[in-house]
Protein backbone atom coordinates (compact mmCIF):
# COMPACT_ATOMS: atom_id res chain seq x y z
CA UNK A 1 0.00 0.00 0.00
CA UNK A 2 2.77 2.38 0.93
CA UNK A 3 4.62 1.44 -2.29
CA UNK A 4 1.63 2.40 -4.47
CA UNK A 5 1.25 5.69 -2.66
CA UNK A 6 4.87 6.55 -3.36
CA UNK A 7 4.44 5.82 -7.07
CA UNK A 8 1.37 8.08 -7.29
CA UNK A 9 3.28 10.88 -5.59
CA UNK A 10 6.14 10.56 -8.07
CA UNK A 11 3.75 10.84 -11.05
CA UNK A 12 2.08 13.92 -9.61
CA UNK A 13 5.45 15.60 -9.01
CA UNK A 14 6.57 14.88 -12.60
CA UNK A 15 3.37 16.35 -14.01
CA UNK A 16 3.83 19.46 -11.93
CA UNK A 17 7.38 19.92 -13.26
CA UNK A 18 6.25 19.58 -16.89
CA UNK A 19 3.44 22.08 -16.49
CA UNK A 20 5.85 24.57 -14.92
CA UNK A 21 8.33 24.26 -17.85
CA UNK A 22 8.36 27.31 -20.32
CA UNK A 23 8.17 25.01 -23.37
CA UNK A 24 4.76 23.90 -22.34
CA UNK A 25 3.35 27.18 -21.13
CA UNK A 26 -0.30 27.59 -22.16
CA UNK A 27 -1.07 30.99 -23.69
CA UNK A 28 -4.41 32.47 -23.01
CA UNK A 29 -5.72 35.66 -24.62
CA UNK A 30 -7.59 37.70 -22.23
CA UNK A 31 -7.49 41.01 -24.26
CA UNK A 32 -8.51 42.15 -27.81
CA UNK A 33 -6.26 41.52 -30.98
CA UNK A 34 -5.90 44.93 -32.63
CA UNK A 35 -2.67 44.33 -34.56
CA UNK A 36 -3.20 43.96 -38.35
CA UNK A 37 -1.44 41.17 -40.19
CA UNK A 38 1.62 41.62 -42.35
CA UNK A 39 1.02 41.37 -46.12
CA UNK A 40 3.43 41.39 -49.12
CA UNK A 41 3.20 41.10 -52.92
CA UNK A 42 5.39 38.61 -54.75
CA UNK A 43 6.02 39.94 -58.28
CA UNK A 44 8.85 38.77 -60.59
CA UNK A 45 11.42 41.20 -61.97
CA UNK A 46 10.43 43.03 -65.17
CA UNK A 47 10.93 40.87 -68.24
CA UNK A 48 11.33 43.84 -70.60
CA UNK A 49 13.37 47.01 -70.58
CA UNK A 50 12.98 50.22 -68.60
CA UNK A 51 10.86 48.59 -65.90
CA UNK A 52 8.25 47.22 -68.33
CA UNK A 53 6.88 43.71 -68.54
CA UNK A 54 6.58 42.24 -72.04
CA UNK A 55 5.26 38.86 -70.90
CA UNK A 56 2.30 37.78 -68.72
CA UNK A 57 2.87 38.65 -65.04
CA UNK A 58 1.81 36.35 -62.18
CA UNK A 59 1.20 38.07 -58.82
CA UNK A 60 1.02 36.29 -55.43
CA UNK A 61 -0.04 37.67 -52.02
CA UNK A 62 1.57 36.37 -48.81
CA UNK A 63 0.44 37.26 -45.25
CA UNK A 64 1.09 36.23 -41.64
CA UNK A 65 -0.27 37.27 -38.26
CA UNK A 66 1.14 37.08 -34.74
CA UNK A 67 -2.28 37.21 -33.15
CA UNK A 68 -5.25 35.00 -33.84
CA UNK A 69 -4.06 34.07 -37.36
CA UNK A 70 -4.99 34.79 -40.99
CA UNK A 71 -8.51 34.22 -42.20
CA UNK A 72 -8.43 35.61 -45.77
CA UNK A 73 -5.85 36.69 -48.41
CA UNK A 74 -6.93 38.54 -51.57
CA UNK A 75 -5.51 40.35 -54.61
CA UNK A 76 -7.09 42.91 -56.94
CA UNK A 77 -6.34 45.12 -59.95
CA UNK A 78 -7.38 48.59 -58.91
CA UNK A 79 -9.82 47.34 -56.24
CA UNK A 80 -12.68 46.58 -58.62
CA UNK A 81 -12.73 42.82 -58.22
CA UNK A 82 -10.96 40.66 -55.63
CA UNK A 83 -9.38 37.24 -56.19
CA UNK A 84 -8.02 34.70 -53.76
CA UNK A 85 -4.26 34.84 -53.19
CA UNK A 86 -3.02 35.23 -56.85
CA UNK A 87 -3.76 36.37 -60.39
CA UNK A 88 -2.03 36.64 -63.78
CA UNK A 89 -2.02 39.77 -65.95
CA UNK A 90 -2.28 38.85 -69.63
CA UNK A 91 -3.21 42.16 -71.25
CA UNK A 92 -1.32 45.36 -72.01
CA UNK A 93 -1.80 48.29 -69.69
CA UNK A 94 -0.75 50.02 -66.50
CA UNK A 95 -2.16 48.31 -63.40
CA UNK A 96 -2.33 49.10 -59.66
CA UNK A 97 -2.00 45.69 -58.04
CA UNK A 98 -3.40 45.53 -54.47
CA UNK A 99 -2.78 42.74 -51.96
CA UNK A 100 -5.05 42.44 -48.89
CA UNK A 101 -5.08 40.17 -45.80
CA UNK A 102 -7.59 39.84 -42.93
CA UNK A 103 -6.87 38.09 -39.63
CA UNK A 104 -9.36 36.22 -37.47
CA UNK A 105 -9.85 39.25 -35.29
CA UNK A 106 -11.03 41.24 -38.29
CA UNK A 107 -7.90 43.33 -38.66
CA UNK A 108 -7.11 44.23 -42.31
CA UNK A 109 -3.78 45.12 -43.94
CA UNK A 110 -3.01 45.93 -47.58
CA UNK A 111 -0.15 46.86 -49.93
CA UNK A 112 0.05 47.85 -53.60
CA UNK A 113 2.39 48.31 -56.56
CA UNK A 114 2.06 49.76 -60.08
CA UNK A 115 2.91 47.40 -62.97
CA UNK A 116 3.45 48.43 -66.62
CA UNK A 117 2.71 45.71 -69.17
CA UNK A 118 3.38 46.02 -72.94
CA UNK A 119 3.45 42.75 -74.86
CA UNK A 120 2.61 44.22 -78.29
CA UNK A 121 5.44 44.96 -80.76
CA UNK A 122 5.42 48.42 -82.34
CA UNK A 123 3.89 49.04 -85.75
CA UNK A 124 6.22 49.80 -88.66
CA UNK A 125 5.99 51.54 -92.00
CA UNK A 126 8.75 50.24 -94.29
CA UNK A 127 8.90 52.36 -97.45
CA UNK A 128 10.51 50.65 -100.46
CA UNK A 129 10.48 52.34 -103.89
CA UNK A 130 9.19 50.53 -106.94
CA UNK A 131 11.83 48.90 -109.11
CA UNK A 132 11.84 49.76 -112.80
CA UNK A 133 14.13 47.02 -114.02
CA UNK A 134 13.38 43.44 -114.97
CA UNK A 135 13.77 40.34 -112.80
CA UNK A 136 13.12 42.55 -109.71
CA UNK A 137 16.34 44.55 -110.24
CA UNK A 138 16.72 48.23 -109.43
CA UNK A 139 18.41 50.48 -112.00
CA UNK A 140 19.07 53.59 -109.89
CA UNK A 141 19.98 54.45 -106.27
CA UNK A 142 17.48 53.04 -103.78
CA UNK A 143 16.37 55.03 -100.74
CA UNK A 144 14.60 53.08 -97.98
CA UNK A 145 12.91 54.49 -94.89
CA UNK A 146 11.54 52.87 -91.74
CA UNK A 147 9.12 54.55 -89.33
CA UNK A 148 7.78 53.10 -86.09
CA UNK A 149 4.84 53.89 -83.80
CA UNK A 150 3.87 52.46 -80.41
CA UNK A 151 0.78 53.58 -78.51
CA UNK A 152 1.74 52.20 -75.09
CA UNK A 153 5.34 52.28 -73.93
CA UNK A 154 6.50 54.33 -76.93
CA UNK A 155 9.24 53.85 -79.54
CA UNK A 156 12.73 53.46 -78.11
CA UNK A 157 14.87 53.05 -81.23
CA UNK A 158 14.67 52.48 -85.00
CA UNK A 159 17.54 50.98 -87.02
CA UNK A 160 18.33 50.13 -90.65
CA UNK A 161 21.44 48.51 -92.13
CA UNK A 162 22.46 46.86 -95.38
CA UNK A 163 25.08 44.21 -96.09
CA UNK A 164 26.35 44.32 -99.67
CA UNK A 165 27.67 40.98 -100.87
CA UNK A 166 28.86 41.08 -104.46
CA UNK A 167 29.55 37.36 -104.46
CA UNK A 168 25.79 36.85 -104.37
CA UNK A 169 25.35 38.35 -107.82
CA UNK A 170 23.55 36.07 -110.24
CA UNK A 171 25.81 36.05 -113.25
CA UNK A 172 24.51 35.95 -116.77
CA UNK A 173 25.49 33.39 -119.37
CA UNK A 174 28.46 35.47 -120.52
CA UNK A 175 29.81 36.50 -117.11
CA UNK A 176 31.02 33.31 -115.46
CA UNK A 177 34.53 34.78 -115.27
CA UNK A 178 33.53 38.07 -113.64
CA UNK A 179 33.18 38.24 -109.88
CA UNK A 180 34.90 41.44 -108.70
CA UNK A 181 33.05 44.72 -108.97
CA UNK A 182 34.08 48.31 -108.29
CA UNK A 183 32.63 50.08 -105.28
CA UNK A 184 32.26 48.75 -101.77
CA UNK A 185 34.20 45.77 -100.53
CA UNK A 186 32.48 42.41 -100.47
CA UNK A 187 30.19 41.98 -97.48
CA UNK A 188 30.45 45.67 -96.60
CA UNK A 189 28.05 46.90 -93.91
CA UNK A 190 26.19 50.12 -94.61
CA UNK A 191 24.46 51.72 -91.61
CA UNK A 192 21.36 53.84 -91.94
CA UNK A 193 20.76 57.32 -90.58
CA UNK A 194 18.42 57.75 -87.60
CA UNK A 195 16.08 60.74 -87.39
CA UNK A 196 15.07 60.62 -83.74
CA UNK A 197 13.88 57.42 -82.09
CA UNK A 198 11.08 56.57 -84.51
CA UNK A 199 12.59 56.98 -88.01
CA UNK A 200 15.60 55.73 -89.96
CA UNK A 201 16.60 55.75 -93.62
CA UNK A 202 19.32 54.29 -95.82
CA UNK A 203 20.38 54.87 -99.42
CA UNK A 204 22.07 52.27 -101.64
CA UNK A 205 24.27 53.87 -104.28
CA UNK A 206 26.60 51.11 -105.47
CA UNK A 207 25.89 48.23 -107.81
CA UNK A 208 25.46 45.02 -105.84
CA UNK A 209 23.05 42.71 -104.04
CA UNK A 210 22.09 44.01 -100.59
CA UNK A 211 20.56 42.26 -97.60
CA UNK A 212 18.65 45.03 -95.82
CA UNK A 213 17.71 44.48 -92.17
CA UNK A 214 16.08 46.75 -89.64
CA UNK A 215 13.81 46.91 -86.62
CA UNK A 216 11.69 49.18 -84.47
CA UNK A 217 11.95 48.60 -80.70
CA UNK A 218 9.65 50.02 -78.02
CA UNK A 219 10.55 50.96 -74.45
CA UNK A 220 9.42 47.56 -73.20
CA UNK A 221 11.91 45.76 -75.46
CA UNK A 222 9.44 44.46 -78.04
CA UNK A 223 10.87 44.47 -81.57
CA UNK A 224 9.30 44.43 -85.00
CA UNK A 225 11.90 43.35 -87.58
CA UNK A 226 11.99 44.09 -91.31
CA UNK A 227 14.18 42.57 -93.99
CA UNK A 228 14.48 42.66 -97.76
CA UNK A 229 16.93 41.80 -100.53
CA UNK A 230 17.67 44.70 -102.89
CA UNK A 231 19.46 43.82 -106.16
CA UNK A 232 20.90 47.01 -107.67
CA UNK A 233 22.53 47.29 -111.10
CA UNK A 234 23.21 50.80 -112.38
CA UNK A 235 25.83 49.82 -114.97
CA UNK A 236 24.93 48.98 -118.55
CA UNK A 237 26.71 46.01 -120.15
CA UNK A 238 29.77 46.46 -122.35
CA UNK A 239 29.76 45.08 -125.87
CA UNK A 240 32.70 44.99 -128.28
CA UNK A 241 33.31 44.31 -131.96
CA UNK A 242 36.42 42.74 -133.40
CA UNK A 243 37.53 42.84 -137.02
CA UNK A 244 36.07 39.91 -138.95
CA UNK A 245 38.47 37.40 -140.51
CA UNK A 246 36.95 37.78 -143.98
CA UNK A 247 35.24 40.52 -145.99
CA UNK A 248 33.24 38.50 -148.48
CA UNK A 249 30.76 35.66 -148.65
CA UNK A 250 29.48 34.57 -145.25
CA UNK A 251 31.20 36.69 -142.62
CA UNK A 252 31.37 35.34 -139.06
CA UNK A 253 31.44 37.94 -136.31
CA UNK A 254 32.82 36.73 -132.97
CA UNK A 255 32.80 39.36 -130.24
CA UNK A 256 32.34 39.66 -126.49
CA UNK A 257 30.01 41.32 -124.02
CA UNK A 258 30.38 41.71 -120.27
CA UNK A 259 28.42 43.17 -117.38
CA UNK A 260 29.70 44.00 -113.91
CA UNK A 261 26.32 43.88 -112.25
CA UNK A 262 23.48 41.49 -112.92
CA UNK A 263 25.18 39.77 -115.87
CA UNK A 264 24.53 39.77 -119.61
CA UNK A 265 21.16 38.29 -120.50
CA UNK A 266 21.04 38.53 -124.31
CA UNK A 267 22.74 40.04 -127.38
CA UNK A 268 21.04 41.11 -130.60
CA UNK A 269 22.60 41.95 -133.97
CA UNK A 270 21.24 44.03 -136.86
CA UNK A 271 22.77 43.75 -140.34
CA UNK A 272 20.26 46.18 -141.76
CA UNK A 273 17.20 43.98 -141.87
CA UNK A 274 16.12 44.16 -138.23
CA UNK A 275 17.27 42.83 -134.87
CA UNK A 276 17.96 39.13 -134.44
CA UNK A 277 19.38 37.15 -131.55
CA UNK A 278 23.07 36.37 -131.61
CA UNK A 279 24.35 32.94 -130.69
CA UNK A 280 26.48 32.21 -127.64
CA UNK A 281 29.76 30.39 -128.08
CA UNK A 282 32.46 29.85 -125.42
CA UNK A 283 31.59 32.91 -123.42
CA UNK A 284 31.33 35.18 -126.47
CA UNK A 285 28.50 36.11 -128.76
CA UNK A 286 28.71 35.30 -132.46
CA UNK A 287 26.63 35.72 -135.58
CA UNK A 288 26.91 34.94 -139.29
CA UNK A 289 26.30 37.57 -141.97
CA UNK A 290 25.55 36.40 -145.48
CA UNK A 291 26.88 39.13 -147.79
CA UNK A 292 26.27 37.30 -151.06
CA UNK A 293 24.32 39.54 -153.37
CA UNK A 294 25.45 42.72 -151.64
CA UNK A 295 27.34 45.39 -153.49
CA UNK A 296 30.89 46.08 -152.51
CA UNK A 297 31.18 48.89 -150.02
CA UNK A 298 30.98 49.82 -146.38
CA UNK A 299 28.10 48.65 -144.21
CA UNK A 300 27.21 49.47 -140.59
CA UNK A 301 26.41 46.59 -138.25
CA UNK A 302 24.62 47.32 -134.97
CA UNK A 303 24.80 45.23 -131.82
CA UNK A 304 22.71 45.51 -128.67
CA UNK A 305 23.28 43.86 -125.29
CA UNK A 306 20.89 43.71 -122.34
CA UNK A 307 21.75 42.62 -118.81
CA UNK A 308 19.44 40.78 -116.39
CA UNK A 309 18.38 44.07 -114.82
CA UNK A 310 17.20 45.55 -118.12
CA UNK A 311 20.10 47.92 -118.82
CA UNK A 312 20.78 48.11 -122.57
CA UNK A 313 23.88 49.11 -124.53
CA UNK A 314 23.90 49.65 -128.29
CA UNK A 315 26.98 50.03 -130.47
CA UNK A 316 27.76 50.16 -134.19
CA UNK A 317 30.65 48.82 -136.25
CA UNK A 318 31.54 49.53 -139.91
CA UNK A 319 32.36 46.51 -142.10
CA UNK A 320 33.71 46.65 -145.65
CA UNK A 321 32.30 44.07 -148.08
CA UNK A 322 34.51 43.05 -151.04
CA UNK A 323 32.57 40.32 -152.81
CA UNK A 324 33.55 41.51 -156.33
CA UNK A 325 36.67 43.56 -155.85
CA UNK A 326 38.70 41.18 -153.80
CA UNK A 327 39.64 38.85 -156.73
CA UNK A 328 41.47 41.73 -158.42
CA UNK A 329 43.55 42.33 -155.32
CA UNK A 330 44.07 38.61 -154.97
CA UNK A 331 45.24 38.29 -158.59
CA UNK A 332 47.63 41.20 -158.14
CA UNK A 333 49.02 39.53 -155.09
CA UNK A 334 49.43 36.26 -156.92
CA UNK A 335 51.09 38.00 -159.90
CA UNK A 336 53.49 39.71 -157.59
CA UNK A 337 54.33 36.44 -155.89
CA UNK A 338 54.72 34.58 -159.19
CA UNK A 339 56.80 37.42 -160.59
CA UNK A 340 59.24 36.95 -157.78
CA UNK A 341 59.22 33.23 -158.39
CA UNK A 342 59.73 33.72 -162.14
CA UNK A 343 62.95 35.61 -161.49
CA UNK A 344 64.38 32.33 -160.27
CA UNK A 345 62.60 30.21 -162.89
CA UNK A 346 64.58 30.34 -166.14
CA UNK A 347 61.94 28.38 -168.00
CA UNK A 348 59.10 30.75 -166.92
CA UNK A 349 56.89 27.76 -166.16
CA UNK A 350 55.08 29.53 -163.30
CA UNK A 351 54.10 32.45 -165.55
CA UNK A 352 52.83 30.09 -168.22
CA UNK A 353 50.66 28.23 -165.69
CA UNK A 354 49.20 31.51 -164.47
CA UNK A 355 48.36 32.57 -168.04
CA UNK A 356 46.58 29.30 -168.72
CA UNK A 357 44.57 29.58 -165.50
CA UNK A 358 43.45 33.13 -166.30
CA UNK A 359 42.39 32.09 -169.78
CA UNK A 360 40.30 29.28 -168.46
CA UNK A 361 38.66 31.60 -165.92
CA UNK A 362 37.84 34.18 -168.59
CA UNK A 363 36.05 31.62 -170.80
CA UNK A 364 33.93 30.23 -167.96
CA UNK A 365 30.37 31.48 -167.67
CA UNK A 366 29.07 33.03 -164.45
CA UNK A 367 27.31 29.92 -163.16
CA UNK A 368 30.44 27.85 -163.61
CA UNK A 369 32.43 30.40 -161.68
CA UNK A 370 29.94 30.34 -158.83
CA UNK A 371 30.10 26.56 -158.82
CA UNK A 372 33.87 26.64 -158.77
CA UNK A 373 33.72 28.93 -155.77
Amino acid sequence: MARNANRLLAVLLSAAVLLASPAYTLIRFTGKDSTPPTVTLSIPEPTGNNGWYNRPVSVYVYAWDNGKGISNVQVSLGGAAWYKRSLTIRKDGTYRVIGRATDKAGNVASTWKVIHVDMTPPEVDFTVPENHGVNKWYLEPVKLSLTGTDNLSGVYQTRLSAAGDYDALQLGILDAREMALPGMESSGILLGTEHGEAEAEIELKETGVYQVNGFVEDLAGNRTPVEMVIPLDMTAPQIEFHSPKSFYGIIELINNAADQGSGVEQVWIDFGGGWQRAGIKQGNWSSFWNTKGLKDGEYVIQAKAMDRAGNITTTAYPVTVLNHTWPIFAICGVLFSLGLAAMYDPRRQAFQELTISLARYAHMDRSARELER
